[in-house]
């Protein structure tokens, strides 16, 4: 393929992959404990670099996987017992078909059979009885994650941390899962859970608006620079012809 038309291929793909992004993190500014995504391609050098190891000589814009900005949200009050946030590099812990997912989520809700779940029903990790009566305006939780009610302890939330974050595997707005070789671990020093609280998005509008203005720009400039060489390879074959 001709080197210019394949460096506009790729900044057009590389501009819906960043729209991906954007649109993903505008639907999820009011979602608790969203972690913005991001595209990031790689620089000049180290394309160069990869190019000199492989003795190849490829061209145009390379994309990374989505990258995760697990930068702090927002710690909003909302007054409801059940919203749990956490200040500290740390996860909360919830369960699906005794599979652990790690999530900075803690709109919880009591289900039927009185355990304490998330709005998916999966439930919370952590040695934590819920008494039928429960009323949970007398629910407090300590900063370790036990949980309080009327002076008697009914548990623990499990929270975990990990050495290197950007490794987690996304496999939803706010859920992830670690590699196999890697294990959670006990939260640093200092890590401290809150209840009637939550943890907004990470996510600001203005500056993802600020970004679809670039994005669009970006591929409308990509755009012209693939027709206008369609044009020239066009009318040079049509002379070769003639």
């Amino acid at each position: 393929m001709n080197s210019g038309i394949y460096k506009a291929c790729t900044g057009l793909l590389r501009q819906v992959s960043r729209l991906e992004a954007i649109t993903e993190n505008l639907a999820n500014c009011n979602t608790p404990g969203y972690r913005r995504v991001d595209t990031k391609s790689k620089t000049f050098l180290s394309r160069f670099h990869d190019a000199m190891n492989r003795r190849t000589t490829e061209d145009g814009v390379h994309l990374n996987r989505m990258l995760v900005d697990f930068t702090a949200g927002p710690m909003q009050q909302t007054d409801r017992a059940l919203d749990f946030a956490i200040a500290g590099n740390a996860f909360f812990v919830v369960e699906q078909d005794g599979k652990p997912y790690y999530t900075r989520n803690g709109a919880f809700e009591i289900d039927v059979d009185g355990y304490l779940v998330n709005s998916a029903g999966m439930r919370v990790k952590g040695d934590v009885e819920l008494p039928p009566d429960l009323d949970p305006a007398r629910l407090h939780v300590g900063p370790d994650g036990s949980l309080m009610y009327q002076g008697k302890s009914l548990g623990t939330l499990e929270m975990v941390s990990f050495q290197d974050p950007q490794r987690l595997i996304r496999v939803g707005h706010t859920l992830f899962e670690p590699p196999s070789d890697m294990a959670p671990e006990s939260p640093p020093e200092g890590t401290a859970m809150h209840n009637r609280m939550l943890e907004g998005s990470n996510t600001s509008i203005y500056e993802e608006m600020t970004d679809l203005i670039v994005c669009m720009r970006n591929f409308e400039a990509c755009q012209k620079i693939l027709s206008a060489q369609d044009s020239a390879q066009g009318q040079m074959i049509t002379g070769y012809l003639q």
